[in-house]
């Protein structure tokens, strides 16, 4: 049987390195990450601000190559899915019928999803059997962000002149201030909402690691 465990946090939560150090501690896992599919964090600011003026309906995310990623490491879980673009995104109808033995057989038994919306989005509900929501505190998840990306600037070849970076960082925090933050509290109020457990995000990242593995129920772990 494989079980898809998504986990959930807002921008710098820690997500990514999460699904990375559990993967490495859970036999027959694999990850998918979803921002190698969908570069949603990736959009203008005035697009998302249009995005929450329509009513900020996560669905409208186009998650279609998540959900083939999704089918492709989980035959025995969904053998069919159907997609059809609508307008407004993505509607997405699954349906249980199981694959053959040969199938099954090469299926992993864990897949983490590292995802900005878990099952408030419509095409990744059904797929999804555990929620971790990450708890980390606004003002440590844009820290962690502006020093990861800082960094990338200042250890690239050659390096990003520094009045460039101050230009990055000057739009990140007005961007936080009018968009970004209502994206991080629509995410904690409604995909904290619908997840199984939530956990703390604060600490290391060894530390974060332990608390996710120690809720797991025991019928996710392999035997």
């Amino acid at each position: 049987m494989t079980w898809v465990i998504a986990i959930c946090g807002t921008m710098g939560s820690g997500k990514s390195t999460l699904a990375e150090n559990a993967a490495a501690a859970i036999p027959d896992c694999s990850v998918v990450f979803e921002d190698d599919h969908n570069r949603m964090t990736e959009r203008s600011l005035d697009n998302i601000e249009d995005w929450f003026s329509r009513g900020g309906d996560v669905s409208e995310f186009e998650l279609s190559d998540v959900i083939a990623r999704l089918n492709e490491l989980c035959p025995d879980k969904r053998s069919t899915v159907t997609t059809t673009h609508a307008s407004a995104g993505v509607i997405t109808s699954t349906t249980n019928a199981r694959s053959s033995p040969e199938s099954r057989a090469s299926a992993h038994q864990i897949v983490l999803l590292e995802t900005h919306f878990g099952r408030l989005h419509s095409a990744l509900s059904p797929w999804i059997d555990f929620q971790v929501w990450i708890n980390t505190p606004a003002d440590i998840a844009v820290a962690r962000k502006v020093l990861q990306l800082s960094q990338q600037m200042t250890q690239q070849n050659p390096p990003v002149p520094e009045s460039n970076g101050l230009r990055w960082i000057e739009k990140f925090c007005s961007g936080y201030l009018t968009t970004t933050r209502k994206l991080f509290n629509l995410q904690r109020q409604q995909v904290g909402a619908v997840s199984d457990v939530t956990i703390d995000g604060e600490g290391s990242p060894w530390d974060v690691c332990g608390r996710f593995l120690e809720n797991l129920p025991t019928r996710f772990m392999p035997e």
